[in-house]
C-alpha cells in the first residue's frame, strides 16, 4: 500500500512531546536540584529521559528525511518507541548513580556548575 508523502507520520511521538514538554517545563530545575540534593536517582532518571528523547528526535527527523519511512512503519514503531526510552532511562540512571556515587566518595573537586 502506497501512502502519500503528506499522510506520514512525522518524527514526533508522544514520547518526543514528553520529553519536549519536560525539558521546557520547571521541573528541569527541580530535577538538578534533585541530583545535587537528597534524590539523586530520581533527578538522574529524569534527566537521562529528556536527554536520550532528544537525541531520539533528532535521530528520528534525519532518518525521516533520509528514508522517508512510510506510515506502515512508523505504526510499528510509535508503541515500542516509548519502552525503548524507559529501558534506556533505567539503565542510563543505573550507570549513571554509580559514577556519581563512586565520584561523590572520592572527594574529586568537581566544576562549579557539575549537577552531581
Amino acid at each position: 500500500m502506497d501512502v502519500p508523502r503528506s499522510t506520514r507520520s512525522r518524527s514526533g511521538s508522544a514520547a518526543n512531546w514528553l520529553a519536549l514538554l519536560l525539558w521546557i517545563s520547571p521541573l528541569r530545575i527541580l530535577a538538578i536540584r534533585w541530583l545535587r540534593g537528597p534524590r539523586p536517582v530520581a533527578g538522574l532518571a529524569f534527566i537521562t529521559y529528556v536527554a536520550t528523547t532528544a537525541v531520539n528526535t533528532v535521530n528520528a527527523t534525519v532518518e525521516y528525511v533520509r528514508i522517508g519511512w512510510p506510515a506502515e512503519v512508523w505504526v510499528v514503531l510509535a508503541p515500542l518507541i516509548p519502552l525503548e526510552r524507559l529501558g534506556l532511562t533505567a539503565v542510563g540512571t543505573f550507570i549513571g548513580i554509580g559514577v556519581i556515587r563512586g565520584l561523590r566518595q572520592v572527594n574529586l573537586v568537581k566544576a562549579k556548575e557539575a549537577g552531581y
